[in-house]
């Protein structure tokens, strides 16, 4: 699974990624990884470079394995981080190949009686419950930025904490609609 938090150019001088956040599913513990943008001039470009490595390292311990994700703004982004900073040894270029938007094919392939498919929406149609309810992606950006401001790194680390906690819990959701397409989807080829 694959989730992005970022902040949008109104919020910033260049819109950026802050939280590049990776759950990998499978045999044993799920186990989460991201890459945060701390405060800094270069932490975007660093982050990015990061982020990339950890991708790599992905790649080399599990292969060219599926990066599923929710809506565009996933693909869009990478997509802009190439073109910002560069992709020296084709590791977005990979990874953009692997790109699985599960949005996008659920909108083609079944119906939901459902006002939006907005992961926030769906997740509780296939009942997936959230243990941060109140959370949402400003609120990520809101701490983000208070994290950026604050002089007490204790209480930075925490605010970044918070938002790392909310990502993952994305991750979480987008897996559990993954799952509960994947078990209608083996349900009617049984049919």
């Amino acid at each position: 699974m694959f989730d992005l938090e970022g902040l949008p150019p109104q919020l910033d001088e260049l819109d950026r990624i802050f939280l590049w956040g990776i759950k990998i599913f499978g045999e044993g513990a799920p186990r989460y990884e991201r890459v945060v943008a701390m405060p800094g001039c270069n932490s975007d470009r660093e982050a990015w470079f990061e982020f990339l490595g950890l991708v790599h390292t992905v790649f080399d311990e599990f292969g060219l394995i599926p990066f599923i994700h929710w809506a565009a703004y996933e693909r869009t982004k990478v997509r802009q981080y190439i073109s910002r900073y560069g992709d020296p040894e084709s590791v977005a270029a990979k990874l953009l190949e692997l790109l699985v938007d599960l949005e996008s094919i659920a909108r083609k392939s079944v119906y939901l009686p459902l006002p939006s498919y907005s992961l926030k929406v769906v997740e509780k149609y296939v009942r997936f419950e959230r243990r941060l309810q109140e959370w949402n992606g400003e609120r990520a950006m809101a701490q983000y930025i208070e994290a950026c401001e604050e002089n007490d790194p204790e209480r930075a680390s925490r605010l970044i904490a918070e938002g790392v906690a909310y990502n993952e819990e994305d991750l979480d959701a987008t897996w559990a609609v993954y799952q509960w397409f994947k078990s209608k989807a083996q349900a009617s080829a049984i049919a």
